[in-house]
């Protein structure tokens, strides 16, 4: 689950690596998140930026206009796209499991 305060600023950083801890170069490589709600309409798109594509290193940028949404749980996940064209999806890890994105009420505006 990924938690966030509704129109908060956020920033969800992430690396690659393999399974012996080297980072792995992600170079030509594109990271997407999407948040739908219950009738399967995208209410967040977002494409994490490189931060050391080299170094499998990349960062999602959440502004208070992304996270002004209602407030409330939403499916999602992250994948990349190789330069090769393969998809794989790494949020959640779990293929039988929904990743949740949950927008949390503010205290004061």
């Amino acid at each position: 689950m990924i938690t966030i305060r509704q129109g908060d600023s956020y920033d969800l950083y992430f690396q690659f690596r393999t399974s012996c801890g080297a980072p792995i170069d992600m170079t030509n490589s594109v990271i997407k998140m999407q948040a739908v709600n219950e009738s399967e309409e995208p209410v967040l798109t977002k494409t994490a930026e490189p931060i050391d594509i080299q170094k499998g290193l990349f960062c999602f940028t959440f502004t208070p206009t992304d996270t002004n949404i209602s407030i409330g749980d939403y499916n999602t996940d992250i994948q990349f796209q190789m330069s090769d064209g393969r998809v794989h999806t790494f949020f959640p890890s779990d293929v039988n499991k929904v990743g949740i994105l949950r927008i949390t009420k503010q205290i004061t505006k």
